[in-house]
């Protein structure tokens, strides 16, 4: 997976390596379907039966995700997909494994949005595949600026659906007080140390939207890509001239992340 090579199925191992896909491609700004494979992290949650939030693939059994996409849940409503691209077709490199357990970090406020965050222990280990492998986790705040990107099935338009194809989009990391100055104009909470967010003010459409919920946030840094976000809230109505997209601040939660994933 990490090489330029086809890999057979084996059991996933971090040690293999994280951030870096077999399927290497432009990434272009603005909404856009990506080349099948080039986020294999990318993880879809299937809620009662239904698709429904993203999270991304940290280790073999660990999918980092929002805490308000699994409050108030039980292990058994949730199943993780990885491989997963179009949503209407099964194309091979799919593999759906149960949830054994969920993890919601103990400070989540479904009030004002802080301490989005949450762990799911997976039944067993993914398989890996150049459609399946794990994004590293950062240990630093990416930079005020830095090019990253949004991906998930979201809606394109609001009013809307949910997009049956993976999407992707580019958005720059945004200066907390800038964000908090516009965001607090529109939501009733303020943003926090817990929260990164992203995106442009406006000068284009690109926003996380419904259905990219606890998706990952991913930014390149060192020729791997970390996940420095999991997709928290918005606008209501998607709109990127009324907020910034705001995210879960993976460095801030570093420390709960790594003694979680030993229990």
């Amino acid at each position: 997976m990490i090489l330029s090579l086809v890999l057979a199925f084996g059991v996933l191992s971090v040690a293999s390596g994280c951030g870096t896909p077999r399927y290497q491609q432009g990434r272009v700004i603005g909404g856009t379907t990506p080349v099948r494979g080039s986020w294999p992290w990318q993880v879809l949650m299937i809620t009662n039966n239904q698709p429904g939030c993203g999270g991304t693939l940290i280790a073999p059994n660990w999918v980092l995700t929002a805490a308000h996409c699994v409050h108030q849940t039980y292990p058994q409503q949730h199943i993780l997909r990885g491989g997963e691209h179009n949503i209407n077709i099964r194309e091979g490199s799919e593999e759906d494994i149960p949830a054994s357990a969920l993890f919601t970090h103990p400070g989540y406020n479904p009030r004002t949005m802080d301490n989005d965050i949450a762990l799911i222990k997976l039944s067993r280990s993914f398989r890996s595949s150049d459609f399946v492998s794990t994004a590293c986790l950062p240990t630093v705040e990416a930079p005020a600026g830095t090019p990253c990107y949004i991906t998930g099935w979201g809606k394109i338009a609001h009013p809307g659906q949910m997009t049956h194809l993976l999407q992707q989009g580019n958005m720059n990391v945004v200066d907390r007080r800038v964000c908090h100055n516009m965001n607090s104009k529109n939501l009733p909470w303020p943003v926090t140390n817990s929260m990164v967010c992203a995106g442009d003010g406006g000068r284009s459409r690109m926003s996380g939207c419904h259905g990219d919920s606890g998706g990952p946030f991913v930014c390149n840094r060192g020729g791997r890509w970390e996940v420095h976000g999991a997709v928290s809230h918005g606008s209501s109505d998607c709109r990127s001239d009324k907020t910034y997209t705001v995210f879960a601040n993976v460095v801030y939660f570093r420390s709960w992340i790594d003694v979680t994933m030993r229990r």
